[in-house]
């Protein structure tokens, strides 16, 4: 079990998804209302658990349907992933990871945080 915590920005509002040991796992889009945020959450939520694996890394075309993982490979070498919903627009961000493994084991422990997390505002 995780938590969202949901903060304000510069332009508004973000949230990110911290693990029980308060390591952050991933990072929100910027949203302009409080009420938008939190369907950003409801999506990572809803979508999370049928959120299938396309790995972009391999140069493949991708296609799979949303909502989807998708996991990519900067020009430095490193391993990212984002969580995209069902109408495409990408919910949550990873951070840089140095392997594909690693990378993965992001995701396993997105996918172990999101049930049952709590909702933390420090709006």
């Amino acid at each position: 079990m995780g938590i969202f915590t949901i903060y304000t920005c510069e332009t508004g509002f973000r949230f990110d998804l911290k693990d029980v040991q308060g390591n952050i796992l991933a990072i929100s889009q910027e949203y302009r209302g409080l009420l938008s945020c939190r369907k950003g959450v409801d999506s990572v939520v809803r979508n999370t658990p049928r959120a299938r694996i396309e790995d972009q890394t391999d140069g493949g075309p991708g296609g799979l349907l949303h909502p989807k993982f998708v996991v990519e490979r900067s020009e430095t070498g490193d391993y990212s992933f984002h969580l995209k919903a069902k109408n495409g627009q990408s919910v949550i961000s990873s951070g840089p990871f140095s392997g594909k493994d690693a990378c993965l084991a992001g995701i396993a422990a997105i996918r172990t945080a999101v049930p049952g997390a709590k909702i933390h505002e420090l709006v």
